[in-house]
């Protein structure tokens, strides 16, 4: 007697030549009530998601407010790097690089961050990031120069 067959495959021919239902197989009822619920679900999924949004819509600055909004985040970033908060200060430079990514003043300002904390091959990264935004920067120009002398002419 040869071993018994297994598979979803079989289980479709026993279905469908005797009619009669698989253990463990739902019936198309089951099957019926499961796609009308799964259906209801991502109904009401995509109502949320329509409304967060629709509050992120509210939330982001438009082109007016946006120069407003980086001076914002500007300042408050500033203010931490003073009290010495550079965790937080990093997070708002980052932030208004993703509002403005040629935010040559921000990039900046991250560099230095980088720098304060020994990771001078990004530093370097986004130095020479600033120099292809803006080949006139001579403060990137010379922080670079800066780094690659300390590091012997290379900085990898």
């Amino acid at each position: 007697m040869a071993a018994p067959r297994r598979g979803l495959g079989l289980r479709a021919i026993i279905r469908d030549t005797t009619g009669d239902p698989v253990p463990g197989e739902l019936s198309r009822a089951e099957v019926e009530a499961l796609r009308r619920s799964f259906e209801e679900a991502a109904k009401g999924k995509e109502a949320e998601l329509e409304a967060l949004r629709a509050k992120l819509r509210e939330e982001l600055p438009g082109p007016e407010e946006m120069p407003m909004a980086v001076a914002a985040l500007r300042e408050k970033a500033r203010q931490f790097e003073q009290r010495g908060n550079l965790l937080d200060a990093f997070h708002l430079y980052r932030r208004i690089i993703r509002l403005d990514p040629r935010d040559t003043g921000a990039l900046y300002q991250l560099a230095a961050l980088y720098y304060s904390v020994e990771l001078t091959e990004k530093a370097a990264e986004i130095l020479t990031m600033i120099l292809e935004i803006d080949p006139g920067q001579t403060r990137a120009a010379e922080s670079l120069n800066a780094l690659k002398d300390q590091r012997g002419g290379r900085l990898v």
